[in-house]
């Protein structure tokens, strides 16, 4: 009889799941959930942008995954540690292997367990500091009660460095001791999302001399929103604009001197629409009066249950609406003023490009998503980062291509 895992545990175990890192019992209870969970499904598509597979997957290497990847050791690490979940895992599919497989797992996860280690949070009254240092699971971590009144933070990760200004990161009416680890944890677990869609979907681009340098991200008032690339770190200057995190990361990236309608629409295409620890998604505000919000409603959204895939239905339909009521100035800078008229922020040391082009930044974030749909990721990232023409990327002119997303926006968002 096939163990039988709940929800809960399966997307514990999806991460490693969908990099390969779980044993040979475990990969086929994942899968089994999958084959009768669509809610599991829908989390494994918002990950992968795939669908999960239905055929049950080979034995991995357990061991020689550990010892040729620190990043994925840490990985297996926290899921061994976590509510001894591959502890119990282990236990049960014990059957499985055989004595001397199961010897050397069970040595494994006694040695990554105790490399474990929470972050530690320490807080200093007379500066109203915060200082947090650890590696992963901040989703865990527990900050003193009387740390609730801290005006700086200071984050050191081993893959990122976080400086704040607190007051900026409060969001609505939740207390500082949820609120930061959470955004923590989205942080941590947003970059390697990035990381590894790009390694695994667009490997003949993926810029492993800029994807792999540590992280710095400021997020105070006294900068403006830009990135720089320096020889072993990314700048991130967020400003308030803490939201912008996975869009700043992306074309830090990027790292082009010119930005057009490509480098807008995929930086908000890969950091909302495909990112599932976007902080988008935690911030987004549906308002039932804008012109678009039928269609919105008309396409199924659930608006109680933001996920990534409804952020890209909303641009699509706030494409459609500029089909029929053009770039108007009906909504926000993003959502329907023409690209060509907007001057969003300056990045670094980049430029917009003034395009005469009938796209506003969130459509062309439909239209980029499109593209991906149509010809595939890692024709459209060599694209928008510069490495090929549209041409030479796609097949085809633009005029074709534009042409044929306006197309399938008109027969997909019907309007009366």
């Amino acid at each position: 009889m096939k163990t039988k895992l709940n929800c809960e545990i399966v997307k514990d175990l999806l991460p490693s799941y969908i990099d390969h890192l779980t044993s040979a019992a475990a990969t086929e209870a994942v899968t089994s959930h999958l084959s009768e969970c669509e809610n599991c499904r829908r989390v494994y598509r918002e990950m992968t942008n795939t669908e999960p597979p239905i055929a049950e997957q080979p034995e991995i290497d357990y061991l020689k995954k550990v010892r040729n990847s620190r990043r994925r050791i840490r990985n297996v690490a926290i899921i061994a540690a976590s509510g001894v979940l591959v502890l119990g895992l282990v236990a049960v599919f014990i059957t499985t292997r055989s004595k001397k497989k199961a010897e050397a797992d069970a040595q494994t996860i006694t040695e990554l367990e105790q490399q474990i280690e929470l972050p530690t949070v320490l807080y200093d009254a007379e500066t109203k500091a915060l200082v947090i240092t650890g590696a992963d699971r901040y989703d865990e971590m527990v900050i003193p009660d009387e740390a609730e009144e801290a005006q700086t933070l200071d984050v050191q990760d081993d893959q990122f460095h976080m400086s704040v200004y607190i007051p900026l990161l409060q969001n609505g009416n939740e207390p500082l001791k949820t609120y930061l680890p959470s955004y923590i944890d989205r942080t941590d677990r947003s970059i390697r999302f990035l990381r590894s869609y790009l390694k695994e979907n667009a490997p003949g681009v993926y810029p492993s001399d800029r994807a792999d340098k540590m992280v710095e991200i400021s997020i105070r008032n006294d900068n403006r929103l830009a990135y720089r690339n320096e020889a072993d770190r990314i700048l991130l200057n967020l400003d308030d604009y803490y939201w912008h995190r996975e869009e700043l990361y992306l074309f830090a990236l990027m790292d082009t001197d010119r930005f057009g309608w490509e480098q807008l629409g995929y930086a908000w295409y890969v950091g909302s629409a495909l990112d599932p620890y976007s902080e988008l998604l935690r911030i987004s505000k549906f308002d039932d009066t804008l012109p678009y919000s039928e269609l919105c409603v008309n396409a199924g959204i659930d608006f109680e249950q933001f996920t990534p895939a409804d952020l890209s239905t909303v641009n699509d339909a706030i494409a459609r609406v500029i089909i029929d009521r053009g770039l108007t100035g009906w909504g926000t800078a993003y959502e329907s003023i023409a690209l060509s008229r907007t001057a969003l922020y300056q990045v670094g040391t980049a430029s917009f490009i003034t395009q005469d082009i009938k796209m506003s930044v969130l459509s062309a974030e439909s239209f980029v998503a499109w593209l991906d749909r149509q010809y595939g990721f890692e024709p459209l990232t060599a694209f928008c980062f510069g490495q090929k023409t549209f041409d030479e990327a796609f097949g085809t002119d633009f005029d074709t291509a534009f042409n044929g997303w306006l197309a399938w926006l008109v027969e997909t968002y019907p309007m009366n």
